[in-house]
């Protein structure tokens, strides 16, 4: 006897595709064939697929029949036809529910909205539910404080051209703010383990500039790898980075409103352990 269920993800949609004639069900966790019991389940199973069949029937025609609309585009058909199947229990409808709530596809993005169906699919024990769950949270709280967090990534033993140390730090630019960044440059300020002040390499500044060139930094997204903060002094004495602010002509984004400064909502963070932030 075969699984019970079965199910895959549809490459390219992100959905959940169904295999299972009776169920619909993303789920592979239901042991049809396994232990010592192997009779017994294969029962259960069959019992289960007599008892619900008809049911079981309907919800995959509606499931397969909003699968296909989503493929073409038809947004507003798949949803029809997988709401009534997720209110009624099915985790792969209440799965890609979410999927369209997160993405916005034939419906307004609402993250409330896809976090409820996602919760329902994840409390089913669907762990590619919880995981879409996390997500969303996040990006919920991302989005109820909005902010720049630019954070050390890395830090490197380097020479000055009279070959005197220096301590390089490269950053990651993180935008959960309003609109794209068309131009960000921050300023710091570096400390030695004795709480002393650093001299720099030209300025200790972090921008969006890499090479020639500055990089848009869309909402939700990142840039990786930007920085011209070189300090003078080993990476094993640097202790502590400032952040000193953004001056108002350093920083250009869309949608900023008139009350907001970038200075204001940045935020300075740090992966290495060794280095201690000051905001």
């Amino acid at each position: 006897m075969g699984e019970c269920c079965n199910g895959s993800k549809s490459a390219g949609y992100g959905v959940w595709i169904t295999t299972h004639t009776q169920f619909s069900l993303p789920l592979t966790d239901i042991p049809c064939q396994t232990s010592p019991m192997r009779n017994l389940t294969a029962t259960l199973c069959l019992t289960i697929t007599v008892l619900l069949g008809s049911v079981g029937v309907s919800w995959s025609a509606d499931f397969q029949k909003g699968l296909t609309a989503y493929k073409s585009g038809d947004y507003s058909t798949a949803l029809r036809e997988w709401k009534p199947l997720a209110k009624q229990g099915n985790v792969s409808a209440q799965y890609n529910l979410g999927v369209m709530y997160d993405q916005g596809k034939g419906v307004s993005q609402d993250y409330k909205t896809a976090a409820k169906w996602f919760t329902l699919a994840a409390n089913q024990g669907f762990e590619g539910a919880k995981a879409k769950l996390a997500s969303v949270k996040k990006r919920t709280n991302a989005a109820a404080n909005p902010n720049i967090v630019i954070t050390v990534t890395s830090m490197k033993d380097d020479q000055d051209y009279s070959k005197k140390s220096l301590c390089s730090l490269k950053f990651n630019i993180t935008n959960n703010a309003f609109g794209t960044i068309h131009n960000i440059s921050a300023k710091f300020t570096g400390y030695d383990d004795r709480g002393e002040k650093l001299g720099e390499l030209l300025s200790a500044t972090v921008s969006n500039r890499k090479g020639f060139s500055k990089l848009p930094i869309a909402k939700g997204s990142a840039v990786k790898g930007v920085g011209d903060a070189s300090f003078k002094v080993k990476c094993k004495y640097f202790a502590k980075l400032k952040y000193d602010g953004i001056d108002e002509d350093d920083c250009a984004m869309r949608m900023l409103p008139e009350n907001v400064s970038c200075s204001k909502i940045t935020t300075l963070r740090s992966r290495i352990p060794t280095i201690k932030v000051q905001n």
